[in-house]
């Protein structure tokens, strides 16, 4: 009887009270999460670093290939410059010496030019390069786990939201069914205790659509749109019991888990990063093939033209080499550290997540029977009033141990939706 008396209730109130309307575009929870993953502003910040992570590796690539310079100078000269050959100098041709005496040949001042052109072939310095390229590859792979980290955490963040609203929209709704409640129940009989809870309901229910309105505007962020946007959203099917076998579950997360590939490639990185160093002992030789010209000279050719290897080689440091190779050799040691310590705390994750959803399947269902049981007892009391063989405390009561009831179960329905999303990202699901 009395759930007939709140749905024609319900029914007769005026449209303001309804949190939806059907102007509201209706927003599934998977068109939420596609709709994050694809304009989400930290997931879009974590795709362009792995955009920028590519552009470093092309860049690093360059290195390989020759080296062009080009090279221009213009000098003036301050004061004349005088060049004294002796007799003889350059040897004898049929007795004569040449310069047959001591001869002085000087310079004016004035503008001197001259132009270059190199290209430089790096030789022995192509494992060094290629070991930076493999560190910068292994940079682009980490800013690809952290765009994946992202998108599980916004896809988390996003379920965990649209949840709220759902939880949020059920006590609004239970609220208004209070409210026709004690409108009812004024009509029946006047008292000012019904009219005071009647007040207090209402103001509940001022704050739970002011409640849902915040929890629209943080979804809107979360999927990088307007925060006015108005939307709906859809009951998601309550969630049956996970048979998940945990070691299954944890071999899964130990493949999938963006921070146990994001350890791996620290290590990978560590690994790298000391055959680079080690790599620097081998002396720097380059092939290369140079051009000079040069204007308003004289006594020397103008134009020079050589091919040539030139090589440098730092043969004493001071020990400095040595002491570094030993810093990047401790980096490795926590790098393995870093990554037994991410596998395991990923395991215990995992574990944890399961029992809690399994923890918070079986609260769903004893919250279940006790709202059963209130809304059944408040049904008695509520026709044993009318015939006026029940007080009007026992109601009351009765109705509040139904307000308790419904809200423990929303809290547990909501409790279970969140473990089970925090249980998705713990796997490595989206």
């Amino acid at each position: 009887m009395l759930r007939w008396l709140v749905f024609g209730a319900l029914l007769s109130l005026p449209s303001h009270v309804w949190s939806q309307t059907p102007a509201s575009e209706l927003l599934t929870l998977e068109e939420a999460l596609a709709l994050a993953l694809r304009a989400n502003r930290n997931v879009e910040n974590a795709a362009l670093e792995v955009s920028k992570a590519e552009e470093s590796v092309a860049a690093v690539r360059t290195r390989r290939f020759p080296v062009f310079h080009i090279g221009a100078e213009a000098v003036d000269n301050l004061t004349d410059q005088s060049f004294t050959f002796e007799q003889g100098v350059f040897g004898t041709i049929s007795g004569t010496p040449i310069p047959p005496e001591n001869t002085e040949i000087t310079t004016q001042s004035g503008g001197t030019g001259a132009v270059s052109a190199s290209v430089k072939q790096p030789l022995t310095q192509q494992r060094h390069i290629g070991l930076n390229i493999e560190r910068r590859e292994v940079a682009k792979q980490l800013a690809d786990q952290d765009l994946r980290f992202h998108r599980q955490e916004v896809s988390k963040q996003v379920k965990q939201q649209y949840y709220s609203i759902l939880k949020t929209q059920s006590a609004l709704q239970s609220t208004e069914e209070t409210i026709v409640f004690y409108t009812e129940l004024l009509r029946l009989v006047d008292n000012y205790v019904k009219e005071a809870r009647l007040a207090q309901t209402k103001h509940k229910a001022f704050t739970e659509k002011n409640t849902l309105a915040t929890e629209k505007e943080r979804m809107n962020e979360l999927l990088g749109r307007d925060i006015r946007t108005p939307f709906r959203v859809q009951t998601v099917p309550d969630a049956a019991v996970l048979a998940v076998n945990p070691d299954t579950a944890v071999d899964q997360a130990l493949a999938r888990s963006p921070d146990v590939r994001a350890a791996e490639l620290k290590l990978q990185d560590a690994q790298l990063g000391y055959k680079v160093k080690k790599s620097e002992y081998v002396p720097e030789i380059n092939l290369e093939l140079r051009y000079t010209k040069l204007y308003n000279v004289e006594l020397i050719p103008d134009e020079l033209a050589t091919i040539g290897v030139h090589g440098r080689w730092e043969f004493y440091d001071w020990g400095r080499k040595r002491r570094e190779l030993a810093e990047r050799s401790a980096s490795i040691t926590q790098a393995e550290n870093d990554q037994r310590q991410v596998e395991a705390q990923v395991a215990i994750e995992v574990r944890e997540r399961i029992r809690k959803v399994t923890e918070e399947r079986e609260r769903v269902g004893v919250a279940e029977l006790q709202q059963k049981a209130a809304r059944e007892k408040l049904r008695v009391l509520m026709n044993q009033y009318r015939v006026k063989t029940a007080l009007l405390k026992d109601v009351l009561q009765a109705q509040s141990e139904l307000e308790d009831a419904t809200n423990a179960y929303e809290h547990a329905v909501l409790s279970l939706w969140t473990a089970r999303a925090e249980l998705q990202k713990a796997l490595g699901e989206e």
